[in-house]
């Protein structure tokens, strides 16, 4: 996928990357309604979604955030490890 480019809003003559494909530590935790500690205890403890650490900043690429989503669905909706197991 390629890169969309801009202007950069308060330099024209610079360029400015669109970042939409990213959200920030905040942004995450207010997409699942927990607490920026949560994510940061995930990342320490290694269990949350990939993360990008640039400059000191932590990011989450979209696309990993939405495995990671699915990865966690319990339920009848499910992946069935055991199809077929207990229909009688």
């Amino acid at each position: 996928m390629k890169q969309q480019v801009r202007q950069h809003p308060r330099d024209p003559s610079r360029v400015a990357f669109d970042t939409t494909r990213h959200l920030t530590q905040v942004e995450l935790a207010r997409r699942w309604r927990a607490s920026h500690r949560t994510l940061e205890r995930y990342r320490y403890e290694k269990k949350g979604p990939p993360y990008l650490k640039i400059g000191g900043r932590v990011l989450y690429r979209l696309e990993d955030i939405e495995v990671f989503e699915a990865e966690q669905l319990h339920g009848p909706a499910a992946f069935d490890p055991w199809p077929g197991y207990g229909d009688c």
